[in-house]
């Protein structure tokens, strides 16, 4: 396992000296853990503000250090510690609780205006930002409301919420505090959003936006954008007492806005190699991954960055340019017309109705033609890359996912302004019959 060592703070402040391997040890007189945690995204557990390592500490004092035998599996590791960690006795920080969501709904909502202000050169599709919709109408309107002044922005957009958002009444002092902490972070970004006289009522009715409706494009925008910087992703992975095979339970933990404080949600993936022959996976992994082979490549951080560098072409770009691709061929039929058209021999009836009848069945052959051609190069590469390293000795697999997560810390030095990769790569290994090791460690 490697990691690095950078953690970014406020969204621009990076340093480079978290320690984002976590050696689960023992208390004294205990049997000894074939444990480690890797940590990525939020260096602090949200809902009491205390560092991740802090929190696996207590973890093992409070929880394992109190038990005769330690868990038979990492999953009964992972549900201890989900359990624990949802303790009350943690939760001891009401407003750094309350500060922090503040912060990522405050940082969504001045992206959101920033991106339809017509103060900033960044365009917009209105469908992507309206509630509950948009329908048609909105549309209309959204487009006549990037072209307003940040008061008109803000008052057209309350004026075209839904009337149940607005309703603060059953409100509690929780959500009172953090309305006013997202006020006022908005009010300091944006120049003259306190001035706004429903500006107030704009912040409440967006968080009951993120309350009320799970799918709502204003929770995707408002909360994704912001929020995200919250999540924590904190990965087990070793061997329980009566493990033979390694496994990795992936635990993502994302902060929740309800009525009640310091709630959260998490989502729980599990990897492991099985002696059976076959292979197992969720769709689109979402339910974790069992596999025979001897070992394989499990990014548990900056995911789809490295799943680029093994599969060598980024997924969103592929998705993209399949969607060019079959946007040109529907246009393929008229264009061939035309062309018939000035030729000797084709009427215009006959040619037209040739083409409707054979240029469907043609495109639908086209389609998957283009989509596997991609597909395929995909495999071809990841099936080497997955034979090689399915051979490789232990050495060689730590240096190997060394050499990944320094690619990656380039690629965010050299492209990105604030870099959420680098510092020192600490490299570890977990074997059932030494336990955890340190091979590199800054």
């Amino acid at each position: 396992m490697s990691s690095d060592s950078a953690v970014t703070v406020g969204g621009r402040k990076t340093f480079n000296s978290v320690n984002k391997i976590i050696e689960l040890k023992p208390s004294e007189d205990s049997e000894p853990h074939r444990i480690v945690f890797l940590i990525s995204g939020s260096a602090n557990f949200i809902s009491s503000g205390q560092s991740w390592s802090h929190i696996i500490w207590r973890f093992e004092k409070e929880c394992l250090g109190n038990e005769k035998t330690i868990p038979e599996s990492v999953e009964d590791y992972a549900n201890k510690f989900t359990d624990f960690i949802q303790k009350s006795k943690l939760h001891n920080g009401h407003k750094l609780n309350d500060e922090a969501l503040a912060f990522g709904i405050g940082k969504g909502i001045c992206q959101y205006i920033k991106t339809v202000s017509p103060f900033v050169d960044v365009d917009a599709n209105g469908d992507n930002f309206l509630p509950g919709g948009p329908t048609d109408e909105q549309l209309i309107d959204f487009n006549e409301i990037k072209t307003q002044s940040l008061v008109s922005l803000v008052e057209s957009l309350y004026e075209m919420m839904p009337d149940e958002l607005k309703d603060t009444e059953s409100w509690n002092r929780h959500l009172l505090r953090i309305a006013n902490n997202v006020h006022e972070q908005v009010s300091e970004e944006i120049e003259g959003f306190e001035k706004i006289t429903i500006s107030n009522n704009f912040v409440n009715a967006v968080l009951n936006e993120l309350m009320v409706d799970k799918m709502s494009p204003f929770k995707k925008h408002f909360w994704e954008s912001g929020v995200k910087q919250l999540k924590s992703t904190v990965c087990i992975m070793g061997y329980g007492s009566k493990d033979f095979y390694p496994t990795l339970v992936r635990l993502d933990i994302a902060p929740e806005l309800t009525d009640k404080p310091k709630q959260f949600i998490t989502k729980t993936q599990t990897f492991t190699i099985s002696p059976d022959n076959t292979e197992s996976t969720g769709k689109n992994g979402e339910d974790g991954y069992s596999s025979s082979r001897q070992s394989f490549i499990l990014p548990f951080a900056q995911r789809v960055q490295m799943q680029t560098l093994i599969n060598g072409v980024n997924h969103e770009f592929r998705m993209e340019v399949l969607m060019k691709m079959y946007s040109k061929m529907e246009e393929l039929p008229e264009k061939l017309a035309n062309i018939l058209f000035n030729l000797p021999g084709f009427g215009e009836k006959t040619t037209t109705k040739a083409l409707m009848a054979i240029a469907p069945q043609i495109l639908e052959e086209l389609k998957p033609i283009a989509a596997d051609s991609f597909h395929e190069e995909v495999i071809l590469r990841r099936s080497k890359m997955r034979s090689s390293v399915a051979s490789l000795p232990l050495k060689e697999m730590n240096e190997f996912s060394q050499l990944l997560v320094e690619i990656e810390s380039k690629i965010k030095y050299y492209t990105e302004e604030t870099r959420s990769v680098g510092g020192d790569v600490d490299v570890a290994q977990i074997t059932l019959e030494s336990g955890f090791e340190w091979i590199k460690r800054k």
